[in-house]
């Protein structure tokens, strides 16, 4: 286990959320989504904050009417519900609580070393699986996580997947998580399955539904409807597992209300909303494969399934994700992260890149990113 984080920053946090918020720095690196919200989540904040439901606390556990939306989403029948929580993050440490505590966890790298910290920071040993690699399609494959612990999952607690990936944005089938669900079955191991990204892959498994005594999902509103500021997500999974994550929520008075009536109507948007998202996405990520990739540049995984890619120059092995960061913040105004965010072990030689923005700031990015290395490259 290395590191769980070498992240680089090219300037002070203060000075770099003020920028991103003033709009003096097009923001690429965080993964929410620019695009949206949809007008009709607009409006519904707007309504409930006139009406000021917040008086009085929310239900603990969150409202119906969004928890009986994610079950329909998600497809599935009232042997399950939803802990809705403040934002995925605050599920990440509730599951990490009930289920790894003290214990042996698996993640994959390059993830999101986030997880890694919280696990760690309750005393979890952290595992983490090379997923950098066209051996295991970049995913973490069952044979990824055998070869990481020699066939011997005894000591296993908790299998972490994050799916679709970030930063790679490679996703799986049905029938490739199913056998990481077997993998858990067979260590008598918890499995989390991260599916924050899943409006954007074209094939959506839900881990739950295939073993309800050890399977959770963990979602987000932030990457597809532009909610990442409101600070809402959930835990989805059977009725008494969910009582185990509850004892473990921080949030015991419930969560924000204006963003529970922003949820609610996400989701009842999401037939029209969802298609011309990926419609804007899939142009955006198209630009940049044409326009970036070439001479020792690669983007490993495309279409990426997620609202974010990587692109890759580890042929240059004196060139620095943090160099490159660097020259894009300071000399365009542009704003990515280092591989080291989500890879430490990996991180020197690509960058993360957020394409759920608007189309100009795209075109931006790739005339910069080319400027970039190209001085780099001949320097």
């Amino acid at each position: 286990m290395g590191p769980v984080s070498a992240d680089w920053i090219p300037d002070s946090p203060d000075e770099l959320f003020r920028k991103i918020h003033s709009g003096e720095v097009i923001e690429l690196g965080q993964n929410t989504n620019r695009l949206g919200p949809p007008e009709e989540v607009r409006r519904a904040v707007v309504r409930a904050a006139l009406e000021a439901p917040y008086n009085v606390y929310a239900h603990p556990q969150g409202d119906r009417r969004l928890r009986e939306g994610l079950l329909e989403y998600f497809e599935l029948d009232d042997d399950f519900d939803a802990v809705i929580t403040n934002g995925a993050i605050e599920g990440v440490h509730a599951v990490i609580r009930a289920f790894a505590s003290n214990g042996v966890a698996v993640t994959p790298d390059p993830g999101y070393k986030t997880i890694d910290g919280m696990m760690m920071a309750e005393g979890v040993h952290v595992q983490e699986v090379d997923i950098y690699s066209e051996e295991f399609d970049y995913q973490m494959t069952v044979d990824a996580v055998m070869e990481e612990f020699d066939g011997n999952l005894r000591e296993l607690d908790l299998i972490f997947v994050i799916n679709p990936s970030n930063p790679l944005g490679s996703s799986m089938s049905e029938r490739e998580l199913r056998g990481l669900v077997e993998l858990a079955q067979d260590a008598d191991a918890f499995l989390v399955h991260d599916c924050t990204y899943r409006d954007f892959a074209p094939e959506q498994p839900v881990a739950c539904e295939m073993d309800p005594e050890r399977c959770v999902d963990l979602y987000s509103f932030s990457k597809t409807y532009g909610l990442a500021g409101l600070r809402i997500g959930a835990v989805i999974g059977e009725r008494k597992l969910l009582e185990q994550v509850s004892k473990y929520k921080v949030s015991k008075l419930g969560i924000n209300l204006i963003a529970q009536e922003a949820a609610i109507t996400a989701l009842k948007v999401r037939d029209r909303w969802i298609p011309r998202l990926l419609r804007e996405v899939t142009r955006n990520q198209r630009l940049i494969k044409r326009e970036c990739e070439g001479d020792g540049v690669k983007i490993p995984v495309y279409p990426s399934h997620a609202n974010c890619l990587v692109i890759d120059f580890s042929e240059y092995g004196y060139i620095d994700s943090k160099t490159v960061v660097g020259k894009l913040y300071s000399e365009h105004g542009i704003f990515v992260r280092t591989g080291y965010y989500t890879s430490p072990r990996r991180g020197k030689g690509f960058i993360r890149v957020a394409f759920s923005a608007p189309r100009e700031d795209i075109e931006r990015f790739c005339e910069a990113f080319n400027e970039v290395m190209g001085e780099l490259i001949k320097s």
